[in-house]
């Protein structure tokens, strides 16, 4: 007799059905791409492992066959995605089709209204209504002679209550509708000056001429009568409410167009353009008599290949004309081989002086490749002593191999280098302290091939970084650029990666290229842009295209202009002003004002130190430069009751900073931030960079803290004694960060009431590239 089975009928059942739930639930963990087939398939063995001895022989089997056919599955999960990825790409390529069929339509609608104007306020009158009187009684006030008739006229929209519907007016003779156009501001010394005269636009030209006019830019309406060929779409980042920009960030876009005149005629590019401030063009296929010139932005020098059958090749750097002062074009023409473009933005712009390339190399085998190319890529770096980024399409596969040599430590070892500078040998500290991965990640899974060997020889030879995989959206990633392929790169020197604030490798769309994704990138600047508006004139009309003359916008780089912009009291934005008003605090300041007693100094001297303490914790500290600018007295004030506040605390954390710094070398280099009267300097034998917004004794150096005048790597130890404030604390710790040697000490002392969350604190500080080490608590202060 065969044997009988020891394991128990039911309990090998609910064994075997909560296997069957696991499986369905890993399959559909695979379907919602929460795993992947791979790790799908190790959950299954490793739980088949665990429960195997308690099924039964005819359950083994059934999950041996439902795990067998894992693979399966996950086969037909990849070509499912495949297919879906040719099938977007057709639809994205079926919608470019459609939007230019929508844009040629669009030139057909605006050639059939050439013999048309737009007329509005013209007063609409009940009952027949005829148009053609009050257009006649129109010409004369403007002595506007017709050598024909006007052949139709008609009110277009809906009517109502209260409001004048527009004018559509035909011409038969379009000398005579030149004439209205030619004339029109003549209108505004008449009785019809309320009534505007503008060309008769379609929808999507409206659309544009309103873009445009936000821009601020005094244009006739005859400047968008082509749509194929405008190029003047361009979007600021306007705040609906307010007047200022803060400029902080220069975004830098680089893209293999692959080919640059047709996409110019196409206002999506154009549009896609204006969201930058430098843009980066490969592969742009021109020649010296083709015009892609876009308006808002200055185009630099352009390299375009030489001695071609057919155009080729190529590069294209637009920047935007309110940053165009801070870009220097090197010589173009450096590398014979016409593979990069060569330019500096300035230290006014960035905190760096920064020399970029534009590369377009072409791919290996083709007529214009060479290996050379890199070489001269090479020699060029090697003769500049500026921080380098280099964008474009270098048509290198590189993988995943590191382009930094990892030295090992038993050689640094046998070489007498100490343990605290073999960090320093290849410069992955940089990166370490930036919180960068070291080890990058790519998509690319193809082999390494021979323009790929070249270009990690030379990121190896120079020390430079890839920042794909690295950085933003593509951190830890590795996202493909064109195809399967990851060959459009952004590579820095080490120190940029303190200056990236982003990096993106962007959707592919069709109408930027035809196989590239672009890939932005993010540098933080040292510079505020402010634009103001005059809105003083409150008889803008939103129908009157003609109107944006009356406006005044002024543009001002702070720091590198001295004229100043007097504010204007906008009328038509006053409802703004009185919501913003919060009666809550106003009778907050009025109650404090009451409590004060005249007579008593020292009482009145806290109030004002509390109202200044409460101004610099809402400012930044460019703002608090400015409370304090031209009025010593009120620091002095503010100083003196701070003073007053802290001789009444059970310890001055000022003395547990100096007692400690006595307690180590003399030698060490201290920079105190907000030092007041540099008590720290006058107590310590070290030497002491004190620096706050006045000096108030020969030991103050006078600056705004969130940048100083030190080079990087000077101090030994940075203090923030009670000094913390501002909406902009960040940059005062970036500023540390950058003047601290390497294991250099931060110290902070702080109250607790500003600081509650300490260990969220203390967290954020470590993002910053500082590793926490100690923390000491007394009653009222944390240090």
């Amino acid at each position: 007799m065969p044997a009988k089975n020891t394991t128990k009928q039911g309990n090998g059942g609910k064994l075997f059905s909560g296997m069957c739930t696991f499986i369905k639930d890993k399959c559909n963990d695979m379907k919602d791409d929460n795993m992947s087939g791979n790790e799908t398939m190790e959950a299954l063995n490793e739980r088949f492992i665990k429960e195997s001895d308690k099924l039964q022989d005819t359950e083994k089997t059934a999950l041996n066959v439902m795990t067998l056919l894992m693979p399966v599955l996950d086969a037909f999960s990849a070509r499912r995605d495949e297919t879906l990825m040719v099938h977007d790409t057709k639809i994205n390529r079926l919608q470019v089709g459609v939007r230019n069929i929508e844009y040629a339509n669009d030139a057909l609608d605006q050639q059939s209204r050439r013999d048309h104007i737009r007329v509005t306020g013209i007063p609409e009158v009940e009952g027949n209504e005829v148009v053609i009187d009050a257009l006649m009684a129109l010409a004369r006030a403007m002595k506007v002679v017709l050598t024909g008739k006007i052949e139709d006229a008609y009110r277009t929209g809906k009517k109502t209550p209260g409001k004048n519907r527009q004018v559509i007016v035909k011409f038969e003779n379009r000398t005579d509708r030149f004439k209205f156009l030619a004339s029109r501001k003549e209108l505004k010394q008449t009785q019809f000056k309320d009534v505007y005269v503008s060309e008769d636009l379609t929808p999507l030209r409206f659309k544009l001429f309103q873009l445009e006019r936000a821009e601020g830019k005094c244009l006739d309406t005859e400047s968008v009568l082509d749509v194929s060929d405008d190029k003047s779409v361009i979007q600021k980042e306007v705040l609906e409410n307010e007047n200022i920009l803060q400029f902080k960030n220069i975004k830098i876009l680089t893209l293999n167009v692959c080919g640059l005149v047709s996409k110019l005629k196409n206002p999506d590019f154009i549009e896609f353009m204006s969201l930058y401030d430098v843009i980066c063009l490969t592969e742009t296929k021109i020649d010296q008599y083709d015009d892609v010139e876009v308006n808002g932005f200055k185009l630099l020098p352009s390299v375009i290949r030489q001695n071609c059958t057919s155009k080729s090749g190529g590069i294209c750097v637009y920047v935007k004309e309110y940053i165009c002062n801070y870009v220097h074009v090197r010589d173009p023409f450096t590398c014979s081989s016409h593979c990069v473009l060569w330019f500096t933005i300035d230290d006014k712009l960035l905190f760096q002086k920064t020399l970029f390339g534009v590369v377009y190399i072409p791919p290996d085998g083709s007529l214009y490749s060479s290996v050379d190319m890199f070489n001269e890529i090479e020699n060029f770096i090697n003769e500049s002593d500026l921080q380098v980024c280099l964008l474009g399409d270098f048509n290198a596969h590189c993988s995943n191999c590191n382009e930094y040599v990892d030295i090992d430590n038993n050689i640094l070892d046998f070489c007498n280098v100490p343990n605290i500078e073999q960090s320093l040998v290849n410069n992955l500290h940089i990166l370490e302290e930036c919180g960068i991965p070291v080890v990058r990640q790519s998509q690319d899974k193809h082999k390494v091939d021979k323009y790929g060997k070249k270009l990690l020889e030379l990121c190896r030879s120079l020390e430079l970084f890839f920042v794909n995989g690295r950085v933003g959206n593509d951190r830890d990633i590795g996202l493909t650029t064109c195809n399967n392929s990851v060959i459009d790169y952004a590579i820095v020197s080490p120190n940029l990666f303190r200056s990236i604030v982003d990096f993106n490798v962007l959707i592919f769309d069709p109408i930027l290229s035809d196989i590239h994704k672009p890939i932005c990138l993010h540098l933080c600047t040292n510079l505020t842009c402010v634009v103001d508006v005059d809105l003083n004139n409150s008889n803008v009309n939103d129908n009157d295209m003609d109107n944006t003359n009356d406006s005044n916008i002024v543009i001002t780089l702070h720091g590198e202009s001295e004229s100043i912009v007097k504010p204007i009291w906008a009328r038509d934005r006053a409802p703004v002003f009185t919501e913003n008003l919060d009666d809550t605090s106003i009778d907050e300041l009025l109650n404090k004002l009451e409590d004060i007693d005249p007579q008593n100094t020292d009482n009145v001297t806290v109030s004002i130190m509390l109202f200044i303490n409460e101004q610099l914790y809402t400012q930044t500290g460019s703002e608090a430069v400015q409370l304090f600018k031209g009025d010593t007295e009120a620091f002095n004030c503010y100083h003196e009751g701070f003073q007053n506040q802290v001789n009444k605390w059970p310890t001055n954390p000022v003395d547990l900073i100096i007692k400690q710094i006595k307690a180590g070398a003399s030698t060490v280099v201290i920079g105190d931030f907000g030092c007041g009267d540099a008590k720290i300097a006058r107590n310590v034998p070290n030497k002491v960079h004190s620096f706050d917004l006045v000096a108030l004794n020969e030991h103050v150096t006078v600056c705004n803290i969130e940048k100083i005048p030190l080079k990087g790597s000077s101090l030994d130890i940075a203090v923030f004694c009670l000094s913390l404030m501002g909406t902009n604390l960040v940059d005062y710790l970036t500023e540390a960060n950058r003047v601290l040697k390497k294991g250099g000490v931060l110290m902070i002392a702080e109250v607790t009431s500003r600081i509650q969350k300490t260990g969220k604190f203390i967290r954020n500080i470590e993002k910053m590239g500082f590793q926490f080490s100690s923390k000491v608590m007394s009653a009222r202060h944390l240090k």
